[in-house]
């Protein structure tokens, strides 16, 4: 009997009649089976029970969730995705039952016990056989019952849900119910395009929005991403969100958020309504300053060492979020561009990460080039802006410069010599060790990092933004566009890199480069170095007539003064086609540019003969 007690307590099985033999005690079989009901009523009461949506995990598998930036730049068409709630119910349930055996385990189980019981019961036959198969049967047909009841149990799903239930959800006080509803509606606008004017018909927008100044963090990230993937790709709901002065909340909630996940949303969302044209506009002017402090000081590093904090903060999606967003705005007109170069630390910030990408042989980042994107569209009409001084000491370095002209009719003929040398002529500023804010636009340290773009990255697009950003600020006959020339001339590399894309198959990088040798044509600095190295160049793009109306304005820049510029002309065999351009029906720009050049040509009169022998028309031009 004191083995029995012994036994019994070895096994802890659930508490049974006493009257037990001592051959049930010892047989396997039955020993195995009251493991199973135990497992089963373990089971039963904890599938029962609440899982909770406190411990939902939120999982992102895609980050860029805008629909659209600058015309300039792709745009990434992913968006958000979360579990549903249906999905956590089921993971939830899951969960809990993992200490214990799968429901195909417990029928291997039962297949064992079987096998295992028979083969006893044959051994022990003279023991009583009549009882122990009886028994087995009895425990046998309860294993069965209760793998029944707990398949059932696990078979069951959840209620449905609908968007119409999330909404509702929305108006409770109960955290588990607000952040089920966000989450539900998040997943269904990803997964459906319909979902989305489903959500502005309930009133979903309104609902969510006050959402993002709630007490509890989860809930505020569960409506930041449903709000990013509900006003994704669809305008109505980016209006409504204006209309409700959710901006003005998106912001509140970015500076007060200490959350990365949550950022990451509101940058989203901020990009994703940045992206609407006709919203660009009504973005308010703290929206700049409110992303430089929470998302690009951080991220940059360019106070790391001043604040340890900051690289703490630092997170490189809500960089590149931030960035989209700024670089939309930054196309939306003179007014917020001037806001934008205004706003402190800004443009140090993108300065300062893109020479550390330069400097780490990472060019090719994708931030980095949404970061020159913006600085290409910031130095965009920027010399109005100029300081006072900056003009002035200028035009003070050019007052002992001659330009004595004659001109006849609407066209120069010849100029004095030119007495100076044309790097003596161009303004040159004390150079500033430690440029701020809007000085980058047209500093020397902005300049150089441009060619070091074009040279070390291999992103088309991060190219393009480099020759527009120096296109930029080169355009124009002002002030800066000299200045800028004159610092690019010191630069000795210059016109072999961009000469570099002239030869490149892709077109819109051998357009933007001819678009700024035309502008640095305009500079006396610039004209004989072209002449000497681009004319070979300019002559291959003539003859397979690429892009015939900037390369005729180049030749036009080059001779209009200069009579040794137009012999080079001359003498490289250009002149052929620009006749026979002249003569060409089909393309008004370009027969206007070829006659102009031809006239500006003709005036040269130490050339005529010269002229003549290539079948220079002696006619009189006609152009308008």
């Amino acid at each position: 009997m004191e083995r029995t007690r012994l036994l019994y307590t070895s096994l802890a099985l659930p508490t049974e009649p006493r009257s037990w033999s001592r051959s049930r005690l010892t047989d396997p079989g039955f020993r195995v089976s009251q493991q199973v009901r135990l497992t089963m009523r373990q089971r039963q009461k904890s599938s029962s029970a609440d899982g909770g949506v406190n411990s939902i995990t939120f999982t992102t598998n895609s980050v860029d969730a805008a629909d659209g930036s600058l015309s300039r730049s792709k745009t990434n068409k992913s968006a958000l995705h979360s579990s549903s709630l249906t999905n956590y119910e089921l993971k939830s349930s899951r969960s809990m039952a993992a200490p214990q055996k799968s429901l195909m385990d417990v029928f291997s189980t039962n297949s064992t016990v079987r096998r295992t019981t028979n083969t006893i019961a044959h051994g022990s036959e003279t023991r009583g056989k009549g009882d122990s198969q009886k028994t087995l049967n009895q425990k046998s047909s309860q294993l069965s019952v209760n793998s029944t009841r707990v398949k059932r149990n696990l078979g069951n799903n959840p209620p449905k849900m609908t968007l119409e239930k999330a909404v509702h959800f929305l108006l409770n006080q109960n955290e588990e119910k607000l952040i089920a509803g966000a989450s539900h509606i998040q997943h269904e606008c990803f997964r459906d395009q319909c979902a989305k004017s489903t959500i502005q018909r309930l009133g979903g927008i309104e609902k969510l929005l006050p959402l993002l100044g709630n007490e509890s963090e989860n809930v505020q990230c569960a409506a930041a991403g449903a709000l990013r993937n509900a006003v994704h790709r669809h305008n109505d709901n980016k209006w409504k969100v204006n209309e409700c002065n959710g901006i003005e909340a998106i912001l509140s909630a970015l500076k007060s958020s200490c959350s990365k996940e949550t950022i990451r949303h509101l940058t989203g969302l901020l990009w994703n309504l940045s992206a609407y044209e006709d919203l660009k506009e009504m973005f308010p002017e703290e929206t700049a300053s409110i992303l430089t402090k929470t998302v690009l000081v951080p991220t940059s590093g360019i106070f790391k060492d001043d604040n340890p904090k900051h690289e703490l903060n630092a997170d490189t999606e809500a960089f590149c979020n931030a960035l989209n967003c700024i670089q939309n705005l930054s196309s939306a007109g003179d007014n917020t561009r001037k806001v934008l170069r205004d706003c402190e630390n800004l443009i140090d910030s993108l300065v300062y990460y893109i020479r550390r990408t330069v400097d780490d042989k990472n060019a090719d980042d994708k931030s980095t080039g949404i970061s020159v994107h913006i600085l290409h569209n910031l130095t965009y009409e920027f010399e109005p802006e100029l300081p006072k001084k900056i003009t002035r000491c200028s035009s003070e370095s050019q007052k002992n410069v001659a330009s004595e002209r004659t001109r006849v009719g609407c066209f120069p003929r010849r100029t004095a010599k030119v007495t100076k040398d044309p790097e003596e002529e161009s303004p040159v500023l004390k150079e500033q060790t430690s440029p701020q804010g809007s000085e980058y636009l047209w500093s020397s340290i902005t300049m150089r990092l441009y060619l070091s773009l074009l040279v070390c990255s291999q992103n088309v697009t991060t190219q393009l933004a480099a020759i527009g950003a120096l296109h930029n600020a080169t355009a124009g006959s002002g002030e800066m566009p000299k200045i800028v020339a004159a610092t690019l001339k010191r630069e000795k590399d210059t016109l072999k890199v961009i000469e570099t894309f002239l030869q490149k198959k892709d077109e819109n990088l051998m357009k933007a480069a001819i678009s700024l040798t035309r502008n640095l044509s305009q500079h006396r600095v610039f004209q004989s170095t072209i002449v000497n190295k681009m004319l070979p160049e300019i002559n291959n793009l003539l003859a397979e007539r690429k892009e015939v109306v900037p390369l005729c304005q180049i030749l036009i820049n080059l001779c209009w003064n200069s009579t040794e510029n137009s012999r080079a002309v001359l003498e490289e065999d250009i002149l052929p086609k620009i006749i026979y351009t002249s003569k060409l029906e089909n393309s008004y720009e370009e027969i206007k540019k070829a006659s102009i050049l031809l006239h500006i040509m003709w005036n040269h009169n130490e050339l005529r003969k010269d002229f003549k022998a290539v079948s220079f028309p002696t006619h009189k031009t006609v152009f308008v």
